[in-house]
């Protein structure tokens, strides 16, 4: 499996777990903050998000990649990157 194949399974994997928090806790700070610990969590496999997969703009400006997004627009995961 390659480098965005192994993003999108984690990332799918996240967002599951994400749904599932908000199905069964609603949206409130303690479910706000398990999902940010989700998030968080993602983040953290740096080989997952590599450098050359979200480079900065060619005028060294900052860019925003859409990780995913379900058919819906209900869940979607952006990455946000800068000079």
């Amino acid at each position: 499996m390659n480098v965005s194949e192994q993003r999108d399974h984690a990332v799918a994997a996240a967002i599951d777990q994400i749904r599932q928090i908000e199905q069964q806790q609603g949206v409130n700070y303690d479910a706000l903050r398990m999902i940010r610990d989700e998030l968080i969590e993602l983040s953290r496999d740096k080989e997952l998000f590599p450098r050359s997969s979200f480079p900065i703009t060619e005028d060294g400006g900052s860019a925003v990649y859409r990780i995913s997004e379900d058919s819906d627009h209900r869940y979607a995961l952006y990455a946000s990157v800068g000079a």
